[in-house]
């Protein structure tokens, strides 16, 4: 769903696998619909909204049905948003290379200008902060 003044959009999905590439999708048709083409902001977006997404179907606890996904743009940077039923904060591991996993919010951390994360007594919300390299103003 998008809003009335066409800057944001939010969407419910259903905790599953499927939920990263559905909000991919979700993501892609909107930076089209708001005119950010250049490659390194779609493909740099798809990789946060990937991890954040990720995150929310891995750590939702167990009956959890739905996930928010939001997005932003105010001319000039892109909001990522995903809400879950988790209160679990997000954790920035200590990078390590050998490691199987964990590297998500390190990816993150250093493709945002921020991100952060706010507990609630739902759950959280995990909001990363990407600058674009098209400045214009959305529809």
């Amino acid at each position: 769903m998008v809003t009335a003044d066409n800057r944001a959009a939010r969407w419910d999905l259903a905790v599953s696998p499927s939920a990263p590439s559905i909000a991919r999708r979700h993501l892609t048709t909107q930076l089209r619909t708001w005119q950010i083409a250049h490659v390194d902001d779609v493909e740099t977006a798809a990789l946060i909204t990937n991890e954040l997404v990720t995150n929310a179907v891995e750590h939702s606890p167990k009956g959890a049905t739905v996930i928010g996904f939001a997005l932003s743009f105010d001319g000039a940077a892109l909001t990522i948003e995903v809400r879950d039923s988790s209160h679990s904060p997000p954790q920035l591991q200590p990078l390590n290379p050998l490691a199987s996993r964990g590297r998500g919010l390190q990816m993150i951390d250093a493709l945002t200008s921020h991100w952060h994360y706010e507990l609630y007594d739902t759950g959280k919300t995990v909001r990363a902060v990407l600058p674009t390299s098209t400045e214009a103003t959305p529809p």
